[in-house]
């Protein structure tokens, strides 16, 4: 069945670092209304997103070896794809970054204009890839700020909402924990340097700001589901999916099955030969020394 055989293409690509079985019925049939139709085969993605502004983190505000291995991993996709169903794939890239100006983890929309038009250039031979930012759904407003107050007003949960959604939803309260956690972990500096005089503590602050991402995390995906309607199409997530998620198939972007956020982290290759992420500063606790790979920035193993 063409269907499958496109389906087991992409399985092959499917981030799964516990070497699960995944029930693919459901993706199976997606894929079969574009074979139905002769249409290529057609994903949305959200990925490459921009670099967190935390030098503990990342390499900097610019794409680097990270987006050239998954770029690099969605052009061989496309090339299985069209060797068994020649209309091949289209993937619509979604970059989330803009929607993060005004909390810690983006600088400002200068640094993320300067990311993604560099991905873009980066994408640009790759003509099976679509990308679309903030402004890209909210054509008519004039600014960034502008594009960020219809998204808050529009599909933006408040804190009541989220407070009341944490008891009954398991995935809210667990990403309420994970983004807590992870800026009690690791914006230390950032709190001491920037936020100490709004949050008495790190842990209100680090509070504040799980709340702050749990909105835009939600109202996105609201967002996509008011923007895209029923259109069938394909799920893909840079962040893993357990075997219940049976609808989406999250992707490695890195040839390793990486459970790290590549936004917070640097691309490493071990003294093995193989990839993986970690934060810069432990990167550099290691001896890792920064290369390029075609240009792209990544730490080595000496």
């Amino acid at each position: 069945m063409l269907e499958q055989a496109i389906y087991e293409v992409l399985e092959r690509y499917r981030k799964n670092p516990y070497g699960e079985r995944f029930d693919g019925t459901e993706i199976v049939r997606t894929i079969g209304r574009f074979t139905e139709a002769s249409e290529p085969v057609t994903a949305l993605f959200p990925g490459c997103h921009g670099k967190i502004a935390n030098d503990e983190l990342t390499l900097g505000p610019l794409p680097d070896a990270s987006e050239y291995l998954c770029l690099q991993m969605l052009r061989r996709m496309r090339d299985e794809v069209r060797s068994v169903y020649p209309p091949g794939l289209h993937v619509i890239m979604v970059h989330e970054g803009h929607f993060y100006v005004g909390t810690p983890l983006i600088a400002s929309d200068e640094a993320m204009d300067e990311y993604l038009a560099e991905v873009r250039r980066m994408s640009a031979a790759c003509d099976f890839v679509t990308s679309m930012a903030l402004r890209d759904f909210f054509p008519g407003a004039a600014s960034p700020g502008e594009c960020r107050r219809l998204f808050r007003e529009t599909y933006c949960p408040s804190f009541e909402e989220i407070g009341e959604l944490m008891p009954e939803d398991a995935l809210v309260a667990g990403l309420y924990e994970h983004y807590e956690r992870r800026i009690r972990d690791g914006f230390g500096d950032v709190y001491t340097t920037r936020y100490r005089d709004a949050f008495s503590t790190i842990e209100e602050f680090a509070s504040h700001e799980a709340m702050v991402q749990l909105q835009i995390w939600i109202g996105f995906r609201r967002l996509l589901k008011a923007h895209f309607g029923d259109r069938p199409l394909l799920r893909f997530s840079s962040v893993y999916k357990s075997p219940s998620v049976t609808g989406q198939m999250a992707l490695n972007y890195i040839p390793a099955h990486h459970l790290e956020m590549p936004s917070f982290n640097c691309v490493v290759k071990t003294a093995d030969g193989s990839f993986a992420y970690m934060p810069r500063r432990e990167a550099i606790r290691r001896g890792f020394v920064v290369s390029q790979l075609d240009g792209y920035a990544y730490f080595q193993a000496v």
